[in-house]
């Protein structure tokens, strides 16, 4: 029975694979540039293939029965069909509170858990409050340069969680029985500060780190550096606006799907020091 893992070069694939492996799973990883998918583990078989463009999947869902989804919001009921045709029995998808939207009755809908609930497949969904990969692609860059950090909102509260839990959670929801038909909400153990974060961070380099609070436009140029769409800016920006001063939700999801506990943020700025120095 083979695995197939979207996005296995990514921070939540690789760790994926890894955690497939160490369950005895056959694994075939779906990357864009076959050629170019360097540092995997053995064992995997490297399959070419674009979650974005699903008219390449055809060949890189042959004998695959699961599958680790990813899928841009335009594309995913495309995805999801290829899955179906491919006779995909189980799928297990990642989705940002981001893409939610409001219908004209109000209720809150997603398009891509839309579309994996309407796959015929058995269906996990993982919704992931805040990554602490975050703090890499925001910080990282001005805490190196010059030990400071520029950025929005110090006392929004999150609660961010290490990408290696949500493959862990992703990793028992396709090889066992029981997830079926669930949506796991998903958070680190701890509500914690975007200043306090940084205070963290701090503490693992051995520096002191400061925080300077800019404008929401200079944050919306910021992030758009980074090639976000503007209403995904917009959304993201709202959702950190409205956790500051309030405690953000933390669960114990990780703990109750896996049997042991999500690992703290001083745990990973631990992990990745050599990020900010």
């Amino acid at each position: 029975m083979t695995t197939l893992v979207m996005g296995a070069t990514g921070a939540i694939g690789r760790a994926l694979v890894a955690e497939l492996l160490s369950r005895g799973q056959s694994v075939a990883a779906l990357t864009r540039d076959a050629g170019r998918a360097t540092g995997l583990p053995g064992g995997v078989e490297v399959r070419q293939g674009d979650f974005r463009r699903p008219q390449t999947l055809k060949r890189a869902l042959e004998g695959v029965e699961r599958v680790y989804m990813l899928a841009d919001p335009d594309v995913a009921h495309t995805v999801a069909e290829s899955l179906r045709q491919a006779g995909v029995k189980r799928i297990v998808a990642v989705v940002s509170a981001v893409l939610d939207e409001r219908d004209a009755r109000g209720r809150v809908r997603n398009v891509i858990e839309d579309a994996v609930r309407g796959s015929g497949a058995e269906w996990t969904i993982l919704r992931p409050r805040a990554f602490a990969s975050n703090a890499v692609t925001w910080w990282s860059r001005t805490i190196r340069l010059h030990r400071g950090v520029h950025w929005v909102y110090p006392q929004a509260r999150l609660s961010p969680i290490r990408e290696a839990d949500v493959a862990a959670v992703a990793a028992a929801a396709l090889t066992e029985d029981g997830h079926a038909g669930r949506t796991y909400m998903l958070t680190g153990p701890e509500s914690l500060t975007q200043a306090e974060q940084v205070e963290i961070i701090g503490r693992a380099i051995g520096a002191e780190i400061s925080y300077h609070e800019i404008p929401r436009e200079q944050a919306e140029e910021v992030l758009g550096d980074h090639g976000i769409p503007a209403e995904i800016i917009r959304k993201l920006l709202d959702t950190l606006e409205a956790a500051v001063d309030t405690d953000a939700q933390v669960t114990s999801t990780v703990q109750q799907v896996t049997n042991r506990p999500a690992r703290t943020f001083a745990r990973w700025a631990a992990e990745h020091v050599n990020d900010f120095r």
